[in-house]
């Protein structure tokens, strides 16, 4: 018998063995499940028996036992077993943060570092990104999407800020200019979480010798921030700034208010607005100066911009006495590459309105094949009349990982050709990758000869999640060998990644002896919520210690707190790089 024949009728005879009298099929159950960011669709999903795109609830199809993987065009987005629902968190690898105290965790790391936590957020940032109609209340709309992205990259595992800068880049007529905490609070909102949390409403200080003040804190009813201002207990020196906001959390209005005592001394008033993708289109800044309800300055700014939101150019306009006419004229224009890379910009300021320049202001920067940013130089041209007053330099060097290793920023400060100043960063990571140490040095009154007069060194600790542990810094200031003074300062965290205590020590002579030390110790509630800090000066050796400032908040309860931290951590707090300043 022909072998392939005997196989065939083998195969027959087995599959006809393994029917079931009671008519009971052996196919698989088709199972559908949803991948939950928001009613995303067009999302391209694939297991070993199915292919397709998600529907306008996110549904997908899949069989038991089989793992899903999720792409946009060339953008793979991850994969996951299949299960009823997928979310960003699962294909980052994590499950989110339910609790205050984990939530402050991960949006601490966030604001500082990578993390899986991070991986979610820069991928439901892709996400809002790319919806269609840039209103993500009605869902998220990628359908198209795949065919533009076919040979797109993006890779998730960045910082914050970098993804953005490389999402910007993706496609044309992307939704812009979305606030650093949107995509946190959207896919917690698209999977019905809400994390209990406590938020401050007032900061209470006394400086050690009995001069108070206060900083008080509201919100909008959603957590986001509506205004924080300050004042002394003596009913003077007022400060109040409020804030609106779009539909996508974007500032639209500030409000700035002072006072002393009852009357108010100045009003001030900034609106800035966006076109329904994100792009900026103008901002008016208004002053009242005595508070009578007369405005008395007025600013514009207007803008130009390409496809991807850049700028191409932004004249901004003063009216310095509200009289109609425009006393002041600034233009800045800029020049980007075919890779989107600011390659150039000028900035002309016309300071009478007059038509003639006063000065000029141009910036270049070189990239390597990878777009990374290797050098720049910005030049001052103080009379716009071709001379070159001021150059700055920056140079960039990157390790064999691709991270920046060295920097060094050098200032001539009258265009001589000599160096007035000297700025070099040098970086180390660990194993994986983390920020581990940071070395600065500042060298000042620099000759032809290139040797600095006078130094200041700065060396700094991290640890895994890029909180600083400790900085020494040590200055020279009169050339001559030794330094004049070191001082050490040492931070210490608890396990949620709170600062507990900072110990400055000073040694004033350079000597070896500890001269001054600074004592700062905070304390949190339950939800990891600052409760209180206190500083004290010790003359170590010639007195005792001395409080000489401390701090009592008051904390609210909000039922649902994502968006009120969210804004904390990433707006007002977020560091690209966690140097800390003595």
């Amino acid at each position: 018998m022909n072998w392939r024949l005997g196989m065939a009728l083998g195969a027959t005879l087995l599959i006809a063995g393994c029917g079931h009298d009671d008519g009971e099929s052996n196919e698989q159950a088709e199972l559908s499940g949803v991948l939950q960011a928001g009613n995303v669709s067009g999302v391209h999903y694939r297991t070993p028996t199915r292919e397709g795109v998600t529907d306008a609830s996110g549904t997908f199809k899949y069989l038991a036992g089989e793992t899903v993987a999720f792409s946009i065009g060339g953008i793979q987005l991850g994969s996951a077993p299949g299960s009823t629902a997928i979310t960003p968190f699962t294909l980052a690898g994590m499950t989110p943060p339910t609790t205050e105290p984990a939530l402050r965790r991960e949006l601490d790391r966030a604001s500082r570092t990578r993390s899986p936590f991070v991986r979610a957020i820069n991928m439901q940032r892709l996400l809002l990104a790319l919806d269609a109609d840039n209103n993500p209340a009605n869902g998220l709309d990628l359908r198209g999407r795949e065919a533009t992205l076919e040979s797109a990259t993006l890779d998730f595992d960045q910082t914050i800020p970098q993804f953005m800068e490389k999402l910007d880049k993706l496609a044309p007529d992307l939704t812009h200019n979305m606030p650093r905490w949107l995509p946190v609070v959207h896919l917690y909102r698209s999977l019905g979480i809400s994390v209990p949390v406590h938020v401050p409403v007032q900061y209470a200080y006394d400086d050690g010798f009995g001069y108070t003040w206060q900083t008080v804190i509201s919100y909008y009813s959603d957590g986001s921030l509506e205004s924080h201002g300050s004042h002394n207990d003596l009913g003077g020196n007022t400060y109040i700034s409020s804030y609106l906001y779009d539909a996508l959390g974007r500032t639209t209005v500030r409000r700035d208010v002072s006072q002393w005592f009852t009357a108010t001394t100045s009003a001030s008033e900034e609106r800035t607005s966006h076109d329904a993708r994100g792009t900026l289109i103008s901002n008016i800044r208004e002053r009242d100066e005595g508070g009578d309800g007369t405005i008395d300055h007025r600013g514009s700014t207007t803008y130009e911009t390409d496809a991807f939101a850049n700028v191409l150019r932004q004249v901004s306009r003063q009216d310095s006495f509200n009289d109609g006419t425009i006393d002041w004229v600034d233009e800045y224009r800029t020049t980007y590459d075919a890779r989107l890379n600011l390659v150039a910009s000028v900035s002309e300021t016309d300071g009478n309105a007059d038509g003639i320049l006063e000065s000029r202001t141009t910036y270049s920067v070189s990239y390597d094949s990878l777009n990374r940013p290797i050098s720049a130089l910005s030049e001052w041209d103080s009379l716009a009349d071709g001379t070159v007053n001021s150059r700055d330099t920056t140079t960039l060097i990157y390790n064999a990982s691709g991270r920046g290793a060295v920097e060094i920023y050098e200032r001539d400060e009258d265009a001589d050709g000599d160096q007035d100043l000297r700025l070099t960063y040098r970086w180390t990571y660990d194993v994986s990758g983390a920020v581990d140490t940071l070395d600065i040095l500042q060298e000042y009154n620099i000759n032809g000869s290139q040797a600095a007069n006078q130094h200041l060194s700065t060396a700094i600790t991290f640890d895994r999640d890029a909180h600083t542990l400790t900085e020494t810094q040590s200055e020279d200031w009169d050339g001559y060998p030794g330094y004049e003074i070191i001082s050490r300062r040492v931070n210490t965290y608890d396990g949620f990644g709170n600062l507990l205590r900072v110990v400055t020590d000073s040694d004033a002579g350079g000597d070896g002896v500890v001269d001054e030390r600074y004592t700062t110790e905070n304390e949190y509630g339950a939800g990891s919520e600052l409760l209180r800090s206190q500083s004290t000066y010790e003359p170590v050796g010639s007195g005792p210690p001395r409080i000489t400032s401390s701090m009592q908040a008051t904390n609210i309860p909000l039922a649902d707190g994502v968006l009120a931290l969210s804004q904390q951590y990433f707006t007002f707090a977020f560091l690209t790089w966690p140097v800390a300043m003595f």
